[in-house]
């Protein structure tokens, strides 16, 4: 691979099974890192050459092929069945707005 090509944002494919065992915050890590991708070749600076070797080395690189839309579907399904956890400073507020009703 060429030194400009080294640096592309790719995501490696993972099976569904995989997907499960991974944390919550490996999930959601991994969405962004899909959302972060460019929409299709046209509309990213990569070259023709660099295109085929993030295809041939079976990363996901492009928005538009059906390997991303497949690995959004998965991950989405997967962060489904799981809980929401609000941030440390939502449930602060919400327990300090709480106590300040009830008095």
């Amino acid at each position: 691979m060429s030194a400009a090509g080294r640096g592309r944002r790719r995501v490696a494919p993972m099976t569904a099974e995989a997907l499960v065992g991974l944390p919550t915050r490996a999930l959601l890590a991994r969405l962004r890192a899909l959302r972060a991708l460019h929409d299709s070749l046209a509309a990213s600076d990569w070259s023709d050459e660099e295109a085929a070797l993030a295809t041939e080395a079976g990363g996901i690189a492009f928005k538009d092929s059906a390997d991303w839309k497949q690995a959004m579907a998965e991950v989405k399904a997967v962060l489904a069945t799981r809980g929401h956890v609000l941030r440390g400073g939502k449930e602060a507020r919400r327990r300090v707005q709480a106590e300040k009703q009830q008095r």
